[in-house]
């Protein structure tokens, strides 16, 4: 998503030229990338490098405690504050 950030990218095909890959799986990130935005991609890479520097020893948290939270706050940023339901 940070290589297609700045640029004017409507296309799956045009993602994939920027990216490589097959027109398909660029574009789900070409998809992604303008669910979230500019900003929102950058704090997700500002919450990888924190997570990345807590698993280097940043803090005193086991590794699974760790993406747990990373994941929360991605999820956060991407809207994932849904309904949780019961399968039972």
């Amino acid at each position: 998503m940070m290589r297609l950030d700045g640029r004017d990218v409507q296309s799956a095909e045009a993602a994939a030229q920027i990216l490589g890959g097959k027109a398909f799986t660029a574009g789900k990130v070409l998809d992604q990338y303008k669910k979230l935005g500019s900003s929102k991609v950058a704090q997700a890479v500002s919450l990888l490098a924190q997570a990345d520097v807590d698993l280097r020893g940043g803090k005193d948290w086991p590794p699974e405690l760790v993406m747990e939270v990373l994941i929360a706050r991605l999820s956060r940023l991407a809207g994932g504050r849904g309904k949780v339901t019961s399968r039972r």
